[in-house]
């Protein structure tokens, strides 16, 4: 969090204890039936099977009493069925062979290349798709539904401009194209285009108001904007148009327990146990409520349920460990992890979360121990060498941190995390060139990682590069066009240069978009504006800013600057003040300004 003397470095990127364990969220709902990008739902095997059987035995009897443009029409239609079979037969190789038949035998008619585009496309093989979804669209102009997949494959591949382009001319083709309008918003929503989401949502919302899913992407959009009472909104919308929508309830169900709403969180888990009893995650969750609410004993049916689910016997007993874990209840969150590895030593997320749970309690030697019991093969080796390297980092073991980072970058070297935690350390330790090396030689490994370019602009910050610095932060903004801290970057490293604020502006709305409530990008937005000298919009900013950021020391010297620029010189002593209270990493430039004020 601190941002003095350069710009915010980026929030350490970990896991939570229940990504950890494993517990399943709420996943993005498809648009259901269909397989993506191929608008048609996937045909039943057996009626295909039937009619391709019939087929086989009628073609050869009939061949020579057909003219050669219904018998080429016949085969075509022969192998384009058994394409369909194959494909749902998980036959993959046979299908594409027998599509590409089927495309031959009719003369590579345009919808025959369409489909053969998708169906390579479903088996990853991107590059050939594109060349049969070329010559599709070269053949049928004004169909939007190659406009549609072309979009889909740029949008998979990162090309989010020409993914927009091709959606937008579908649109053009067909403006109540619903595919297209879903894609487009989800396109917007990724991108962090917020606004231009909740648009197309909404237009979507007008073209089918009896669809359950506009309100269910409205409410995504709403979370991602960080309003939870909106998204709630949305998300009840949605489920009472489809009551059994899963993935709404559970969207639903955590924002009223964010919120304070138990009961109503109670009777959403209790309604998606009653279409999916599967769902593991809100049994534990409403055990967790009726905990609360006092109702123990159906809480421990709940539980019993949950120890006795098939295969999931060290999933429940994580589970329970967790509910005590978030409850703050650690020395009973130690005890359940201890249990599980007792009865089974090799399970990782057992000995991690024991670890977290050992540092929350603080006893850091404890979690150390459990750190260094992790082998290669573990799926959890990277997040506990860095989970160990930034505990020693914190209790200033910088040189046994590296070393651990080190070690663990021998027996992971895939792993791009594990090269932007050594670099941080050399960093701590003010080995800013060696660390820059790093990034630089980590990029020969990683080029397409936004971490790693990412964190070589805050070196080259350090080091006084600023256009060095910008230029990574850009590549790692176009990399993940979502990526805030990169992009709040960008607009403070101008804002200090007093140089392109326009753009620092857009870029610090957009940061703010994307992660609401944030102080510090809060504080350069604020700050973007003072060094435009727009003081009035400055001043509220900078004071929402010190407040979320729990009044960082340089949060409060751009407080106290604006208000000298207002007229409020005992208002921006209490903030010059304070910042000193708070540990100011440059006291004398604080006192400086404190003389100043006492002068006038």
């Amino acid at each position: 969090g601190n941002n003095r003397p350069m710009p915010r470095p980026n929030e350490t990127k970990s896991e939570s204890p229940r990504e950890i364990a494993g517990s399943p969220g709420a996943a993005a709902a498809p648009r259901e039936g269909f397989v993506p990008g191929t608008g048609r739902p996937r045909a039943r095997a057996l009626p295909a099977a039937i009619v391709l059987l019939a087929l086989s035995i009628l073609l050869p009897s009939c061949a020579g009493r057909l003219d050669p443009e219904a018998r080429r029409a016949t085969q075509s239609y022969y192998w384009f069925l058994k394409s369909q079979y194959d494909e749902l037969a998980h036959k993959d190789e046979e299908a594409v062979a027998a599509l590409r038949k089927a495309s031959e035998a009719a003369g590579e008619p345009y919808y025959l290349e369409l489909e053969t585009a998708k169906l390579l496309a479903r088996n990853g093989r991107l590059d050939e798709a594109r060349v049969r979804l070329d010559g599709a669209m070269a053949q049928n102009l004004d169909d939007p539904e190659p406009r549609l997949f072309a979009g889909y494959l740029a949008s998979v591949a990162g090309r989010y401009p020409e993914a927009e382009k091709n959606y937008l001319e579908a649109l053009r083709l067909d403006p109540k194209n619903e595919e297209a309008i879903s894609y487009l918003g989800a396109l917007y929503a990724e991108s962090g285009r917020l606004d231009e989401a909740s648009e197309t949502f909404r237009d979507l919302s007008e073209l089918s108001p009896a669809s359950h899913l506009p309100d269910y992407f409205l409410g995504r959009v709403a979370q991602r904007k960080g309003d939870n009472a909106r998204a709630a909104r949305h998300f009840a919308s949605s489920v009472a148009k489809k009551p059994d929508f899963v993935n709404a309830l559970i969207e639903l169900a955590l924002i009223n327990e964010q919120l304070g709403n138990a009961r109503a969180a109670e009777k959403n888990y209790r309604q998606i146990l009653r279409h999916r009893p599967d769902i593991q995650m809100a049994k534990a969750r409403l055990a967790r409520i009726l905990v609360k609410a006092g109702k123990r004993s159906e809480a421990a049916d709940l539980l019993d349920e949950l120890a006795g689910a098939p295969q999931t016997g060290e999933d429940a007993a994580l589970t329970i460990g967790l509910m005590f874990y978030e409850e703050g209840l650690f020395a009973r969150a130690a005890g359940e992890f201890k249990r599980i590895l007792r009865k089974e030593p090799e399970s990782h997320k057992a000995r991690y979360l024991l670890a977290l749970t050992e540092a929350r309690r603080g006893d850091i030697d404890a979690a150390l121990e459990q750190l260094k019991n992790f082998p290669p093969r573990s799926e959890l080796y990277a997040d506990a060498a860095l989970f160990r390297s930034s505990l020693l980092s914190s209790e200033n073991r910088k040189l046994e941190a590296l070393e651990a980072l080190t070690e663990a970058r021998r027996n992971d070297a895939n792993s791009p995390m594990l090269l932007v935690a050594t670099g941080r350390i050399m960093e701590e330790m003010d080995h800013l060139t060696q660390s820059r090396d790093l990034y630089l030689e980590g990029l020969k490994l990683f080029p397409d990682s936004p971490d790693v370019w990412f964190s070589l602009g805050v070196v080259e910050d350090r080091l006084g590069r600023k256009d060095e610095c910008v230029k990574a932060m850009e590549k790692a903004v176009e990399l993940d066009p979502g990526f805030a801290d990169a992009i709040n970057y960008i607009a403070y490293t101008y804002a200090e240069q007093k140089t392109n604020l326009k753009e620092a502006l857009a870029l610090a709305v957009r940061a703010n978009t994307l992660k609401p409530d944030n102080g510090y990008y809060v504080d350069t937005l604020g700050w973007v504006y003072y060094q435009m000298k727009n003081f009035e919009k400055a001043f509220p900013l900078l004071e929402k800013a010190s407040r979320l950021s729990g009044e960082d020391p340089l949060i409060l010297e751009h407080l106290g600057d604006v208000l000298v620029k207002l007229g409020k010189p005992l208002l921006a002593a209490k903030a010059y003040s304070r910042a000193l209270e708070q540990n100011h990493e440059l006291p004398e430039s604080i006192h400086e300004k404190l003389r100043n004020l006492e002068s006038e």
